[in-house]
């Protein structure tokens, strides 16, 4: 018979116990709201979008829904804040709105939702980009020594995070 392996649980530690190795988390932190858009239709004049609030455990304080349209982009049908209550439940809320788009938009349309209890507080945004690419932060620059290894030559290295210890030399 295999031996069962053991949780790690009401054991002493001591030399010669069988402790199974803790499984890796699977999931990171999750946030107890999130929001997100959908969207319902889009031309080239207006686009309707569901405003989705995604309450994702129970929350004991009502949520602060806003949107904040760019430069160009008017709310035509639905609220600009509106305020989803309470839940025992995970659960998602959805509100649709309608914007005229007036000039093509060079900002993002953002959904944001804030929430305050005792000690804690709550801060989620989405952005809708009109069809724009997400933008890609900038590549670091390599400004650091030469990199050389043997007759190769590799060019300049790029710098560690600030506040590292620089690596021994060999």
């Amino acid at each position: 018979m295999a031996p069962t392996p053991s949780t790690g649980q009401g054991g002493s530690g001591s030399a010669g116990s069988a402790q199974a190795t803790p499984a890796p988390p699977t999931q990171g932190i999750q946030a107890p709201a999130r929001v997100s858009w959908k969207v319902v239709s889009s031309d080239g004049k207006t686009v309707t979008l569901l405003a989705q609030v995604h309450q994702l455990t129970a929350l004991s304080v009502p949520l602060a829904v806003s949107v904040e349209p760019p430069p160009g982009v008017r709310l035509v049908k639905g609220p600009s804040t509106w305020t989803v209550p309470p839940t025992e439940q995970p659960c998602v809320h959805a509100t649709q709105l309608t914007f005229a788009i007036d000039t093509p938009p060079s900002g993002d349309l953002l959904l944001v939702a804030d929430a305050r209890g005792t000690g804690f507080g709550i801060h989620a945004t989405d952005a809708y980009r009109f069809g724009r690419p997400e933008p890609t932060p900038p590549l670091p620059r390599p400004t650091g020594p030469e990199v050389k290894l043997g007759p190769r030559k590799f060019g300049p290295a790029v710098p560690s995070q600030q506040g590292a210890a620089p690596a021994s030399p060999r």
